[in-house]
């Protein structure tokens, strides 16, 4: 009985301390995606030359900032770039998942949805 206490005890301990931690896992600081102002993504196609020079955090950042726009519709190159590098897998696959969605009867990865694996912990 008193094993059985102390295995849950150790258990309760080891989620308390490795639970924050994954859940912090697909966080790119304090990026809050706001609707307002963020117009036809189509607009300019700078998300996939950002991709390949900057980290998955810095171009959430841009694409929420309205800095970077586009879509990503080669997944073979993507994952050569340093979005995808810089990415943890829980990112990889949302990225995945979302260019997988079909837009417009297209795969393609667009720079919003790109942005919300970047930065959303649900």
């Amino acid at each position: 009985m008193i094993g059985q206490i102390c295995l849950l005890v150790i258990i309760f301990v080891t989620l308390i301390i490795v639970s924050p931690i994954h859940a912090e896992e697909r966080q790119c600081g304090a990026i809050k995606w706001d609707s307002e102002g963020h117009d036809d993504n189509k607009a300019k196609n700078k998300l996939e030359s950002d991709s390949y020079k900057k980290g998955i955090c810095e171009v959430s950042k841009d694409v929420d900032h309205m800095k970077t726009k586009g879509e990503i519709d080669d997944w073979t190159q993507f994952k050569r770039s340093q979005v995808f590098a810089t990415a943890t897998q829980e990112q990889r696959d949302c990225l995945k998942e979302y260019f997988d969605s079909p837009d417009d009867g297209e795969k393609a990865l667009q720079a919003y949805e790109l942005s919300y694996c970047g930065y959303d912990d649900d």
